[in-house]
C-alpha cells in the first residue's frame, strides 16, 4: 500500500507540474504573439521546430533507461554503478548534442537559406544550439530525479522550465530584444538550471557522488532497452515538428504561425489520458492479474464512458467557439487558424483513448503492437502532409495530423479486442452522442448571438454544460453509485 501510495503522489506531482507549465506555456504564447508579427512568431518555431527533430537522436532512450536501472541499483545498494551509469550516459548525451549543435552552428547560414527560407534566421539557429548543447545535462538529471523517486524534484525542475522562459521572455522582451528574446531566454535558463540541478543532484540526491571512483560503462543490456525506446521515440517525435518544418519549407511562415497556435494548445488535453490511466487502470490491471475476464470487460467499457463524457464537451467548445478562443488567446492576427484549430481538436478523443488503450496493451506485455501503430502512422503523416501542406497550408498539416491519429486509434482498437476479446457497451455511447449533441446545438445558438458579450457568454455555457451533466445522470449514463465507487476507490489508494 505505501507503494501504491508514492505512485499516487508521484504522479500527482508530475500532473500539477505538467498542467501549470502548460499555463505558463500559454502565457509566454501569448506574450510572444502580442511582441512579435506573425511572420516572426512563425520563425521562432520554426527553428525550434528544426531542433526537435534531432532531439531523440540526443536522448536514445537513455534518460529512460537511466531511470529504470537506478532504482535497480538502489535495491542492490550499488551507489558506484548509479554514478558510472549517470555519467556514462552524459558522456553519450552530450558527444551527440555537442556534434549536432556544432553542425548547426557551422552551418547556420545555409540551414536558414536552404531548410528555413529565411536567411535571417542563422542567428537564431547559433543561439538555439547553444541551448541544444546545455539540455542534455538537464534533462538526464530530470530523468535520474526520477530514478531516485524524488518526483517532487522532478516536478519542480519541470515547471522551471515554462516557467523561467516565461520570465527571462519577458525580461528580454521589455528590454527591446524582440525575436531574440526567446532564444536568449532559453540560453539564460540552461546556465542557471544546470548549475543548479547539478549542485541539488550532486549534494542533496545523491550525496555519495564524489565517494566513488567513475569507470564508463554502457552494457548491452541498457542499449537493448534504449534503443527499444528510441523506434517509437523517433517516430513520435516526428508528429508536429515535421508537420512545422513541412510547413516552413513549402508555405510562409504566417502557415507556420498558424499551426504553432493551435497545435500547443490541442497538445496539451492529450495529456488528460494520464489522468484516466491515474484514477482506473490500477483497477483494470488487479481484474486482468486474477483472471477476472468479465469485471475486466466492465472495467474497460467504463474508462471509455469517463473519457468520452469529459472529452465531447471539451471538443465541441474548442470546434464552436474556436474563433473566440484564438482571439482571447492571441490576436484577431490569428483567426485564419480557426479552421485549423477545429480539425485538431477533433483528435482530442482519439489521442486520448488510443493512449490508454497503448497503457492497456503494455500492460498485458504487447507494448511493440503500439510501436508498429506509430511507425505506420508517423509514415502517413509524413506523406499526407508532403501533399496536402503546400496545397492547405496549416489546415493540410491538420487534416494530416487527424488522418494518422485516427488510423493508429482504429488499429489500436482491433488490436485490443482481438487480445482481450472486449465488447464495447454501445447503449453508453449512444447516450453520451445523445447528450453531445444537445450540447452542440447550445454551443451553436451562444456562438451566433452571444459571442461578444465575454460574462454572458460564460454563463450561457456553463448553463449549457450544467444540462450535458443532468442528461447524462437522466439516461443513466453516468450514476451517482460510480461515483461514489471511484471516489472510494482513489482514497483507499492513499
Amino acid at each position: 500500500m505505501a507503494y501504491t501510495k508514492r505512485i499516487i503522489q508521484g504522479a500527482g506531482f508530475i500532473l500539477v507540474s505538467t498542467y501549470l507549465g502548460a499555463i505558463f506555456g500559454y502565457f509566454l504564447r501569448l506574450v510572444l504573439t502580442r511582441s512579435l508579427s506573425v511572420e516572426e512568431y512563425g520563425l521562432t518555431y520554426s527553428v525550434i521546430s528544426l531542433f526537435g527533430l534531432f532531439s531523440i537522436f540526443v536522448d536514445l532512450g537513455i534518460g529512460r533507461a537511466l531511470a529504470k536501472f537506478i532504482p535497480e541499483f538502489l535495491v542492490t545498494n550499488n551507489s558506484k554503478k548509479i554514478k558510472d551509469y549517470f555519467l556514462s550516459f552524459l558522456i553519450v548525451k552530450l558527444s551527440v548534442a555537442i556534434s549536432i549543435g556544432l553542425l548547426f552552428i557551422l552551418f547556420s547560414n545555409f540551414i536558414a537559406a536552404n531548410v528555413i527560407d529565411e536567411s535571417g534566421a542563422g542567428s537564431l539557429i547559433v543561439l538555439y544550439a547553444i541551448f541544444f548543447m546545455l539540455k542534455p545535462v538537464i534533462t538526464l538529471i530530470w530523468d535520474a530525479f526520477r530514478g531516485f523517486h524524488r518526483m517532487g524534484y522532478y516536478a519542480i525542475a519541470d515547471l522551471s522550465l515554462s516557467f523561467l522562459l516565461f520570465v527571462f521572455s519577458l525580461i528580454f522582451i521589455y528590454f527591446g530584444h524582440g525575436i531574440f528574446s526567446l532564444f536568449y531566454a532559453y540560453i539564460s535558463y540552461g546556465v542557471l538550471a544546470v548549475i543548479i540541478l547539478l549542485i541539488v543532484f550532486t549534494k542533496v540526491v545523491f550525496p555519495e557522488f564524489n565517494k566513488y571512483k567513475f569507470q564508463f560503462t554502457i552494457t548491452k543490456k541498457a542499449i537493448k532497452f534504449s534503443l527499444s525506446l528510441t523506434v517509437a521515440g523517433v517516430f513520435g517525435t516526428l508528429f508536429g515538428n515535421i508537420d512545422t518544418i513541412i510547413l516552413t519549407k513549402f508555405t510562409t511562415l504566417t502557415q507556420v504561425a498558424y499551426f504553432q497556435a493551435v497545435y500547443p494548445l490541442i497538445k496539451a488535453f492529450w495529456g488528460f489520458g494520464g489522468i484516466f490511466t491515474l484514477a482506473l487502470m490500477p483497477i483494470v490491471s488487479e481484474m486482468w492479474a486474477k483472471k477476472h475476464f468479465q469485471k475486466f470487460n466492465k472495467e474497460i467499457n467504463r474508462l471509455y464512458t469517463y473519457v468520452l463524457v469529459l472529452s465531447f464537451p471539451l471538443v465541441i467548445t474548442l470546434f464552436v467557439f474556436a474563433r473566440q478562443i484564438l482571439v482571447v488567446l492571441y490576436t484577431e492576427e490569428y483567426v485564419l487558424a480557426t479552421v485549423s484549430l477545429q480539425i485538431l481538436c477533433l483528435t482530442i478523443v482519439i489521442k486520448i483513448i488510443t493512449k490508454l488503450n497503448s497503457s492497456i496493451l503494455a500492460g498485458i506485455g504487447k507494448p511493440e503492437e503500439m510501436i508498429k501503430f506509430i511507425v505506420g502512422g508517423s509514415v502517413i503523416n509524413v506523406i499526407m502532409n508532403l501533399w496536402l501542406v503546400p496545397k492547405m497550408g496549416s489546415k493540410g498539416a491538420a487534416i494530416s495530423m487527424l488522418v494518422s491519429f485516427f488510423l493508429i486509434f482504429v488499429f489500436s482498437i482491433y488490436t485490443l479486442k482481438k487480445y482481450l476479446k472486449i465488447n464495447l457497451k454501445n447503449s453508453n455511447y449512444l447516450k453520451i452522442a445523445f447528450s453531445s449533441l444537445i450540447y452542440l446545438g447550445l454551443a451553436i445558438v451562444i456562438s451566433n448571438f452571444y459571442s461578444q458579450n465575454l460574462l454572458i457568454f460564460s454563463v450561457l455555457v456553463g448553463l449549457s454544460l450544467i444540462i450535458y451533466v443532468l442528461l447524462l445522470f437522466v439516461t443513466k449514463t453516468i450514476k451517482i453509485k460510480e461515483i461514489k465507487d471511484l471516489i472510494g476507490v482513489l482514497r483507499k489508494q492513499k
